[in-house]
């Protein structure tokens, strides 16, 4: 497998998130032949339902009822260089917000994309808040992510970074919250209320914010990752 230049955190970043869930990973006994077994997501979601595209699908319960299966995690290491790469390890996950991940507390089957449409099965996790990246962290990452949830086994918890980060939240609708914001605040000059976020949201004024408007704010400190 050839692997991509990610961005990455010091040592001493990484350590200090995964301290207080452990740094060692989920003993695994299941011999490496399957461990290392690679799958498509098209087939699990063929096979065992949920989204085929989105990072936390959930699966129709249905689906659900002939399995046991609610929740699946899937980590591209393009958005997420710092998720578990061995079955059983623990793992970081940014999100573009604090809090933006609250909504998906269940403990997931989760894969970890290894190759073109190839997927590796870690575990069941679940993700836990940590702190916070720091302005001069998201900058280590390089010309750019944005915040962390710790993951364990247990407990899921730059150009490459940056670019990539910067790329899709300029045009995917979970980024819209964040150009609102930096639409308003170039705006206003200020911090914008929720109406005023409202207010831009309503008029769509947030589609002219670009990739490079994104990772400066983030740059600047101007928006926080969790």
């Amino acid at each position: 497998m050839k692997t991509k230049d990610r961005g990455t955190l010091s040592a001493d970043s990484i350590r200090a998130r995964l301290t207080p869930i452990g740094l060692k990973p989920f003993p695994i006994t299941l011999d490496r032949v399957t461990q290392g077994t690679l799958v498509s997501r098209a087939y699990l979601s063929e096979t065992y339902g949920g989204n085929s595209q989105a990072m936390f699908p959930k699966v129709a319960e249905d689906k659900a009822k002939e399995h046991g299966i609610h929740h699946w995690g899937f980590m591209h290491l393009d958005y997420q260089p710092m998720a578990p790469q061995l079955p059983g390890a623990p793992g970081l996950v940014y999100s573009i917000a604090p809090g933006d991940l609250d909504r998906f507390v269940e403990p997931r089957h989760t894969f970890t994309r290894m190759n073109m449409s190839e997927w590796q099965y870690m575990g069941t996790y679940q993700l836990g808040p940590c702190e916070p990246l720091s302005r001069e962290e998201w900058i280590s990452l390089g010309p750019a992510v944005a915040s962390f949830h710790q993951t364990s086994c247990a407990s899921l918890m730059l150009f490459k970074v940056h670019k990539t980060w910067g790329r899709e939240m300029a045009h995917k609708k979970w980024g819209t919250s964040v150009r609102c914001r930096i639409r308003a605040r170039r705006d206003m000059g200020r911090e914008p209320t929720e109406d005023e976020r409202a207010a831009v949201m309503a008029s769509m004024s947030y589609e002219s914010i670009t990739e490079d408007m994104i990772i400066a704010a983030y740059s600047g400190g101007e928006e926080v990752r969790d």
